[in-house]
C-alpha cells in the first residue's frame, strides 16, 4: 500500500514512489520524510481510505505528487498540508470531494494548505464542495503559501466565500495562469482574497456569488494585484458582478464584461480600485 511505502524504513528522503494504473488507498505522511509520488495519469486513482476524512495528508513533511487522479468520494478533502509541510503538485485531477462537517478541514474540499508552502501546476479541480467552511476547491490558512500555474477550477462550491479559492488573512497566493468557471460561493464566486494575492493571467467566467463579487472578492485587510485578467459573465446578487473590493486592488490590462449584479455589474468597491488599461 501507499501507506506502507511511506512508513517503510528503507524508503528514505528524496525517494519516489511510483504507482501504475489502478486504484490505491490514500495515506498520511507525518514522519518528517521528503518523498514523491508519481502516477500514470488519470488511470492512477487515489481514493479515501476511511482515515480522518482525507485522501492525502502531509504533516510537517514534504510530499510532491504528480500525474494522479484523486477521487474524493466520501472524503472531506483531497490533499491536506499542515504544520510547515511542503509540496509540489503537478498533473493532478482532483474531483468529487464534499467537506461535510469536518472541523479540521473547514473548507478547501480539493486542497487545504495550513502554515505550509505548496505549488500547484497543470492541474484541475472539479466538483469539490465545502459545506463546513470557506473555499470550495482550495483554502489557504494560517500563513500558508500557494503558487498556482496553468490550472483549472470548475463547478466547485461553498456555503462560505471563495467558490474556487479562499485565502485567509496572513496568507500568500500567487497565480500565473488559472481558469475558474462555474463556481459558486457566498462572496467571491471564483476567488475570495483575505491575505496577499498577486494574480496574472486569470480567467473567471460564469461564476456566481450569492452576495458580492461574482468573479473576485477581496476582504478588508487584504492586498491584491491583478494583471491580465478576464472577468466575464459572472453574477453577484448584490454588488460587483465581476469584482468587489473591500480592500485596495490594482487591476491592470483586464477585460471585464458581461457581468451582472444589482449594483456595479462590472465592479464595485468600498476601497480604492486602481484600473489601468482595462476594458469594461
Amino acid at each position: 500500500t501507499l501507506q506502507a511505502a511511506f512508513d517503510a524504513p528503507n524508503v528514505v528522503d528524496d525517494d519516489e514512489v511510483v504507482l501504475g494504473s489502478g486504484a490505491f488507498d490514500g495515506a498520511e505522511l507525518t514522519n518528517g520524510k521528503s518523498l514523491a509520488v508519481r502516477g500514470a495519469g488519470t488511470t492512477t486513482v487515489l481514493t479515501f481510505d476511511g482515515t480522518e476524512g482525507i485522501v492525502l495528508r502531509v504533516d510537517a513533511s514534504t510530499l510532491d505528487v504528480r500525474d494522479v487522479l484523486i477521487d474524493g468520494e466520501a472524503a472531506n478533502t483531497g490533499i491536506f498540508y499542515e504544520n510547515g509541510a511542503m509540496g509540489a503538485l503537478s498533473g493532478l485531477t482532483v474531483q468529487d470531494t464534499v467537506d461535510q462537517s469536518d472541523p479540521l478541514v473547514a473548507g478547501g474540499a480539493c486542497l487545504t494548505v495550513i502554515a505550509s508552502n505548496v505549488t500547484l501546476d497543470d492541474s484541475s479541480m472539479t466538483r469539490c464542495d465545502s459545506l463546513s467552511g470557506a473555499g470550495g476547491a482550495v483554502r489557504i490558512r494560517s500563513a500558508g503559501t500557494l503558487s498556482i500555474g496553468n490550472s483549472t477550477f470548475v463547478d466547485n462550491s461553498t456555503l462560505g466565500d471563495g467558490g474556487a479559492i479562499k485565502t485567509d488573512i496572513s496568507t500568500s497566493l500567487i497565480i500565473d495562469g488559472a481558469t475558474m468557471t462555474g463556481n459558486d460561493a457566498n462572496n467571491g464566486g471564483g476567488l475570495a482574497v483575505g491575505g496577499t494575492a498577486v494574480v496574472d493571467d486569470l480567467t473567471a467566467d460564469g461564476n456566481t456569488a450569492q452576495l458580492r463579487g461574482g468573479g473576485v472578492h477581496t476582504a478588508t485587510g487584504s492586498s491584491a494585484s491583478i494583471a491580465g485578467a478576464t472577468l466575464t459573465n459572472n453574477t453577484a446578487t448584490t454588488e460587483g458582478g465581476g469584482l468587489y473590493a473591500t480592500a485596495d486592488v490594482s487591476l491592470t490590462a483586464a477585460r471585464v464584461e458581461g457581468n451582472t449584479a444589482s449594483s456595479g455589474g462590472a465592479w464595485a468597491t468600498a476601497a480604492t480600485l486602481t484600473v489601468r488599461n482595462a476594458f469594461a
